[in-house]
C-alpha cells in the first residue's frame, strides 16, 4: 500500500479550459502525469517531471469529486499551495491541473493582485443567501428589447459601483451591490423597501440625509433597474453600517475561518474596522461566526458523503484497484474521515 505521508497528485498538462452555453467546464486536449510524494514536495517533483514545460504555466487545483468549474487557483509561494497540501493530506489524491499562459491567456485575469487584496476583494464578492422560492423573472428579453440590452451598464460584482439606470440580474444581486458600496465608502446605509419587484435603501444615520437609491423591475430588457439615485450625504458619518448584518460578516469571513477555525470574532471585528473604517458589534460577529461554523459543518459532511461516493467510482472503474476509505468514531458515536488510501494494481 502506499505510504500514508505521502498523496498522489494526478497532473494534467499542456491542455486549455473551455466553457460551454450553460456553463459547465473542460480539460481539453491535455496530457496526464501522476506523482506521488509528499505534499510540500510537490513543486520539487513536478519541476524533475516537466522541467522547462513548468515555466509560463498557470495552475488549479480541485479534489477528485469535485466538479472542474470548483477548482482553485494554485501558486507555489503562497497560501494556496498550504490549502492544496491541507487537503491532499486529507483526501490522499488530488487533481492538478496546467494552462500555458502564452498560449491561452484569456485563461485568467490580466492582473494577479496581492494575498491582501485577494482575501478583501473576496471578503465584498458575495453576501447575500439566495431564495429557492423566489421569482426572478427567468423569461428572456423580447427581441425590441435585444438592442437596448447591449447600451446597459451593467454591474461589476464586488467593484461597489453604483449609477443611475445600473442593472441587476436579480433584486439579491442589487443587495450585494449595496453592501459592497457601503464597505467601499464606509457609510452607513439600510435598506427602506425590500419586495418581488423593487427595492430601495436610504442613509442609515440618525440625521436627516438625501443619500437614496431606488431600482426595479424593468420589463423591457427583463431586468431590475436603478431609477433614482441621489449619491450625496449631508450627514456626518458615524462609522456604523445598519446593512452590515451577520450573515454578510459571516460570507465575508467565511473562507478565513475554513483556513483557520480559531478565527474568531474579534479579529472579525478589528479587520472590518481595518479595512473599512466601520464599527461592528462583537456580539454581531460572534453569531457571524456561529454561521460559518454551521455551514462549514454542513460542507464537511457533504464533502464526507462523496468520497464515499468516490470510493464507490472508484472500485466500479478500477476493480483490481485498492481503495480504503479509513474513519473513527466521534464521541457521539460518528464518523469523522482519518485517512484515504487509493492503489492502482496495473
Amino acid at each position: 500500500m502506499s505510504n500514508p505521508d505521502h498523496v498522489t497528485f494526478l497532473v494534467y498538462f499542456g491542455g486549455y479550459w473551455v466553457k460551454n452555453h450553460v456553463g459547465d467546464v473542460a480539460y481539453l486536449n491535455g496530457k496526464d502525469i501522476a506523482i506521488e510524494c509528499k505534499p510540500e514536495e510537490f513543486f520539487i517533483k513536478l519541476s524533475a517531471e516537466l522541467g522547462e514545460g513548468l515555466y509560463g504555466q498557470n495552475m488549479w487545483y480541485k479534489y477528485p469529486f469535485e466538479e472542474h468549474n470548483e477548482r482553485k487557483r494554485l501558486r507555489s509561494a503562497d497560501l494556496s499551495f498550504k490549502r492544496m497540501c491541507d487537503a491532499g493530506r486529507w483526501t490522499g489524491v488530488m487533481n492538478v491541473f496546467l494552462v500555458n499562459s502564452t498560449e491561452h491567456p484569456n485563461d485568467i485575469e490580466s492582473s494577479e493582485p496581492c494575498e491582501e487584496e485577494i482575501r478583501v476583494e473576496r471578503n465584498v464578492a458575495s453576501f447575500v443567501d439566495e431564495d429557492e422560492d423566489f421569482d426572478y423573472h427567468n423569461t428572456p428579453p423580447n427581441s425590441d428589447g435585444e438592442e437596448e440590452e447591449e447600451h446597459l451598464v451593467r454591474y461589476k460584482r464586488g467593484s461597489g459601483q453604483l449609477e443611475i439606470e445600473q442593472v441587476f440580474d436579480s433584486l439579491e444581486e442589487f443587495r450585494e451591490a449595496l453592501v459592497a458600496y457601503a464597505l467601499k465608502e464606509g457609510c452607513n446605509i439600510k435598506i427602506s423597501r425590500w419586495g418581488k419587484d423593487k427595492s430601495a435603501a436610504v442613509c442609515g444615520t440618525k440625521e436627516p440625509c438625501p443619500w437614496y437609491i431606488y431600482c426595479s423591475y424593468e420589463e423591457c430588457v427583463g431586468k431590475w433597474k436603478v431609477k433614482t439615485f441621489e449619491d450625496q450625504h449631508s450627514c456626518t458619518n458615524d462609522n456604523y453600517c445598519k446593512i452590515l448584518k451577520a450573515p454578510v460578516i459571516c460570507k465575508m469571513f467565511l473562507d478565513d475561518i475554513r483556513t483557520d477555525p480559531d478565527y474568531g470574532p474579534k479579529w472579525m471585528q478589528q479587520e472590518i474596522e481595518k479595512n473599512y473604517n466601520l464599527i461592528v458589534s462583537i456580539d454581531k460577529c460572534k453569531n457571524a461566526k456561529k454561521k460559518a461554523v454551521e455551514i462549514i459543518d454542513r460542507e464537511h459532511k457533504e464533502q464526507f458523503s462523496r468520497l464515499k461516493d468516490y470510493r464507490l467510482a472508484l472500485l466500479q472503474s478500477n476493480p483490481e484497484s485498492i481503495v480504503v476509505l479509513d474513519t473513527v468514531l466521534d464521541d457521539d458515536g460518528s464518523e469523522i474521515f482519518h485517512r484515504f488510501y487509493w492503489m492502482v494494481v496495473l
